[in-house]
């Protein structure tokens, strides 16, 4: 299974879904941190890393606001197939 979470707002939220997952999921997954901020979030690179999950940041074009985000999840297509299961949701979601 496949999770993906997109963030361009806030960071805060990433560690609190992987620790959840990680204690309530009973199935394998990989968890991937979508980076949908105007420019690259370092930090969310940095937490990435802490947290052994993987980082991903689509190459689309990015104006700064809500328009962005259905070719970012269009563009997620790249990292699955459809013989796995992919769950995507929004950074804020519990």
């Amino acid at each position: 299974m496949n999770i993906f979470s997109v963030h361009a707002g806030r960071t805060d939220f990433l560690k609190p879904h992987v620790e959840y997952l990680r204690h309530y999921c009973t199935d394998d997954f990989t968890y991937y941190c979508v980076d949908n901020f105007k420019t690259p979030n370092v930090a969310l690179v940095n937490e990435c890393i802490e947290l052994g999950v993987r980082y991903v940041r689509p190459d689309i074009q990015r104006q700064g606001n809500a328009w962005d985000h259905a070719p970012c999840l269009n563009s997620l297509k790249q990292y699955t197939s459809d013989d796995v299961v992919n769950v995507i949701y929004e950074f804020d979601v519990f």
